[in-house]
């Protein structure tokens, strides 16, 4: 898959040329090791987990500025939002795990529908106002 966006792509793909592939895949690789270490700790390892997407999003907008010169701060800030929303939903067993008991019912709702809004309305409304479509 060409990087650069082209007028002919389709949403799935102009998202997936955006999101920074160096963080996704740093994200995936560490999510599967500390899947397997945490083994008789799996709160540690949910802790763990989420400071890793923490640290991965505030990443984002540099590794974006870095590796994509021309690319501004307002696409950076939201693709970080998009790399943390996608994060959460990817490791959404832990981030039930470290939820407390009456959150988990309302996080179990809020991260699925906070996905399908953010590429839903929110990405393409952006890419729209910004002129990235």
């Amino acid at each position: 898959m060409q990087r650069g966006i082209v007028e002919s792509d389709t949403f799935q793909d102009r998202l997936l040329k955006l999101l920074p592939a160096e963080l996704t895949a740093v994200f995936l690789a560490i999510r599967s090791v500390v899947e397997l270490g945490s083994g008789n700790t799996p709160q540690i390892g949910a802790w763990l987990s989420f400071f890793i997407i923490v640290v991965l999003t505030l990443a984002t907008p540099v590794v974006l500025g870095v590796f994509r010169t021309g690319v501004d701060w307002s696409l950076r800030l939201f693709m970080a939002a998009t790399f943390l929303i996608w994060s959460l939903n990817i490791d959404i067993g832990n981030v039930l795990l470290i939820s407390h008991g009456e959150l988990v019912p309302l996080v179990q709702m809020v991260l699925p529908i906070l996905v399908i809004l953010w590429a839903g309305i929110a990405w393409p409304s952006f890419a729209h106002f910004s002129g990235k479509h």
